[in-house]
């Protein structure tokens, strides 16, 4: 994944602030945009894919089905955390108030730039899955374990997830946050599965939106997200 402006743009070894040119950037901004857009077409093909060539029907997503409903009776303790994450990925909690405290815990950071990123990724994120959801009408599987909206393709769940914790990501700029991202991110794109409301490739469609979107609007908005980590690392440069 191209890199976008975080910890390791604009510093030195030793973490001191450099002047970025803006020109030598614009290549990464160009690889940002191309990767996002391929990233969108990927989630488009799946669809296309999946409810085109196979009428809805596949060998991976049946056998990813039963891979699940033997995880359910192999790790039952997994449903508490299915539960949960249904709840703090969608519905009210994940869509509206998880999406506005992190924007507003970033403006108290200081981060404006960071919470405006926030804030239109997942909005943007959101309506390209319900785009996507209007235009497939792929019904989910018939042995859902929680309520659900219509449209299975793609996963807004997966895509929601995915969003937050890859503009977290971006702007926290660490490693071990990288981490916690992409184990939540596969957490939670087990968990719609294992709770039977999607299918596989739904959460894959789910995972392509969020990083077609992240990457994208990373990519337009490069310039006041590199001032704003420019004129931090500058002020911790300053202090120490």
């Amino acid at each position: 994944m191209p890199d976008l402006p975080d910890a390791a743009a604009g510093a030195d070894p030793v973490g001191a602030a450099t002047p970025v040119d803006p020109a030598d950037d614009r290549p990464r901004r160009r690889e940002a945009a191309v990767a996002g857009g391929l990233a969108v077409v990927v989630s488009v093909v799946i669809g296309l894919v999946v409810m085109f060539g196979f009428r809805g029907e596949n060998a991976l997503d049946r056998g990813w089905a039963d891979l699940m409903a033997s995880m359910r009776d192999a790790a039952p303790w997994f449903m508490a955390v299915a539960r949960g994450l249904d709840q703090f990925g969608g519905h009210l909690l994940g869509i509206v108030v998880v999406p506005l405290v992190v924007a507003l815990v970033l403006l108290l950071a200081g981060r404006r730039w960071g919470a405006l990123y926030f804030l239109v990724s997942t909005v943007a994120g959101a309506a390209l899955v319900q785009l996507l959801k209007f235009l497939y009408a792929r019904e989910r599987p018939q042995d859902m374990l929680v309520t659900s909206d219509a449209g299975s393709f793609p996963s807004g769940h997966v895509a929601n997830a995915c969003v937050m914790a890859l503009v977290l990501a971006i702007l926290v700029g660490r490693a071990w946050f990288w981490v916690v991202a992409v184990l939540y991110a596969l957490a939670m794109l087990v968990s719609r599965t294992y709770l039977s409301v999607h299918w596989l490739t739904d959460t894959l469609g789910g995972l392509a939106v969020a990083v077609g979107v992240v990457l994208l609007i990373g990519a337009a908005m490069w310039k006041p997200l590199s001032r704003e980590w420019e004129g931090r690392q500058s002020r911790a440069v300053s202090a120490a």
